[in-house]
């Protein structure tokens, strides 16, 4: 009996009979040759690769060998394997009964900022020969939903690396910029430096003429936060009891929350505490009248604050994060109600501060306060902010964002690596960071949640900071993860490897986009993002079997998650 290996081995059986040799020669690629576990005169018992497929196999003892015996591999309902990895390959897959369906989903191991086109063409083995697959266009299927809010984050940490860049690998810090004494003992108002632009599009944050003062009174003094509110307030603005309630819950719930999961920051101004300003000029930086269709600015956290080498007046040499205050007659270009506000700060605090956790880690425990290499890649880092509001429980955005991504994860714009490899300031959507953060979920639920705290404190960014947790290739992750996206909660393998623990899919977020195909059909091709997923279901009728042939780009290495799911 040959049969493929458990899908959570990675090993070769060891013979207990080394004279015998089993190789299997089929379309999978770099199938290798496995020894027997067991022997008879009439049987061979051999553990195959996970990806084995059908083909010719060959026994060799002592040097001979045997001929050619076609083999055929039996996949099991919930299967799940992998073919492909190169630019063009065929593979085929069992349909002897007629009642077999299979999930194909295709996606590139090709990082980069090109999208890749593939094209496959199903045939029955019994009724016709493969016909060369033509390729669709490789330009972006989709630019998904732009988030304002993150275009804006993505920007101002790009601004500041490139200008960090710019120094030329300067290692000493200057003498502080900033005559601002240190808020050990907070004074009952203060003055800090703001963002204030119009137009965000071309807006330096290392301009200290973007800047204006704001004097704020202290509302709320805390065991680990101090709350400041700017003295200019729209009418209808938080009360002071709005913003005792909002201290307790930092302290209370969100600061052990997320230095528990992410580890504690800095105190570069030797306070013991973070310091939260609310202020209007958060609200004014969204465009007037904008906020309803395109998103708006919540809140912020800037690297300048963590290093007295930014310009003057473009930094407040403290642990700092600025958010929005309700404004219900729109005073500042966007009506915000005080409760609708109330909803929305908590999950904002709980974001930037997993921000501010990260940035002064890496930046100045490992960077010293100028040497940029360490600050996490834009696609992880708001992977690991969005998960900091799912484990403080404020789940509607994170499910509305990974809604959007199921609806579309294959093109452009749904690829979970979203802008990490374009500079600068390239494309951030909705539908990137509710991958990122299904990705995330997706990786603690299989290992656990400590893992969040290693990505943080780790030396390695990107793509290394993930294989650093999982131990395995990211890509080898991202086709687990892609399978589960279809599998989990639909009762089609009981494999934890495929199912969510902590969310559940089927109940809470929109479904997957699948498309359907049958054998017979014709060619069908798309265009995918790298660690996007087009994903396909695929009945072939009563044939021996189906056969894949797959043709994508130039350079591409793409991959083909396939499951039995009848």
């Amino acid at each position: 009996m040959i049969s493929p290996a458990p899908r959570t081995s990675t090993e070769w059986a060891i013979s207990e009979n080394p004279s015998w040799v089993v190789s299997i020669t089929s379309s999978a690629p770099a199938v290798r040759a496995c020894s027997t576990f067991s022997a008879s005169s009439t049987q061979l018992d051999v553990v195959v690769p996970v990806n084995a497929n059908s083909g010719g196999m060959y026994v060799t003892s002592s040097g001979a060998s045997s001929n050619k015996i076609n083999l055929t591999i039996e996949r099991a309902v919930g299967d799940v394997w992998v073919m492909g990895g190169g630019e063009s390959y065929g593979f085929d897959v069992p349909a002897s009964s007629g009642s077999e369906e299979y999930l194909v989903v295709a996606h590139s191991a090709t990082s980069g900022g090109q999208s890749w086109a593939f094209g496959v063409t199903p045939r029955s083995t019994a009724a016709f020969s493969a016909a060369a697959p033509g390729l669709i266009s490789t330009s972006r299927t989709s630019t998904g939903t732009p988030s304002f809010h993150g275009q804006f984050e993505v920007r101002a940490r790009e601004q500041a690396i490139e200008f960090l860049r710019g120094l030329n690998g300067s290692s000493k810090l200057p003498a502080p910029k900033s005559s601002r004494p240190s808020l050990s003992a907070p004074a009952p108002t203060e003055t800090f430096h703001v963002l204030n632009c119009s137009d965000l599009s071309n807006c330096s944050t290392l301009d200290p003429g973007n800047f204006v003062s704001v004097t704020a009174t202290l509302q709320y003094l805390g065991t680990h936060v101090l709350i400041y509110s700017d003295d200019t307030q729209p009418a209808g603005s938080f009360t002071p009891q709005d913003y005792q309630d909002l201290g307790l819950e930092f302290d209370n719930s969100i600061y052990p929350i997320n230095t528990t999961h992410f580890g504690t920051p800095t105190d570069i101004d030797g306070n013991g505490k973070i310091v939260v300003l609310f202020t209007p000029r958060v609200n004014d930086l969204t465009p007037d009248g904008t906020a309803q269709e395109k998103g708006f600015i919540s809140g912020f956290v800037l690297l300048n604050d963590l290093s007295s080498i930014f310009p003057t007046g473009t930094t407040n040499l403290m642990e700092i994060f600025y958010s929005m205050v309700p404004d219900p007659g729109g005073e500042y270009g966007n009506v915000f109600p005080a409760d609708r506000v109330r909803d929305i700060v908590p999950g904002t605090l709980a974001h930037e501060f997993e921000h501010m956790i990260s940035n002064g880690h890496r930046f100045v425990t490992l960077g010293g306060g100028t040497d940029p290499s360490y600050i996490q890649q834009t696609f992880l880092e708001e992977g690991m902010a969005h998960m900091a509001e799912d484990l403080n429980e404020f789940d509607g955005q994170n499910i509305a964002r990974a809604s959007l991504y199921l609806a579309a994860p294959g093109p452009y714009a749904t690829s979970i690596l979203g802008n990490s490899e374009l500079r600068p300031y390239n494309i951030d959507t909705l539908e990137q960071r509710g991958g990122i953060f299904l990705f995330l979920r997706y990786l603690g639920d299989q290992i656990d949640e400590t893992i969040f705290k290693t990505i943080v404190q780790s030396k390695k960014v990107g793509i290394a900071s993930i294989e650093d947790v999982t131990k395995t290739n990211f890509y080898t992750s991202v086709g687990d993860f892609l399978a589960t996206l279809y599998l989990s909660g639909r009762g089609i393998t009981d494999d934890p490897k495929y199912n969510y623990t902590s969310i559940n899919l089927l109940r809470d977020f929109s479904a997957i986009s699948v498309s359907n195909r049958t054998v017979g059909g014709g060619l069908f091709n798309a265009s995918v993002r790298s660690v996007g997923g087009h994903f396909n279901l695929v009945t072939g009728g009563q044939t021996p079997s189906i056969h894949f042939d797959v043709t994508s780009g130039s350079g591409a290495q793409m991959r083909m998650v396939v499951v039995r799911t009848e």
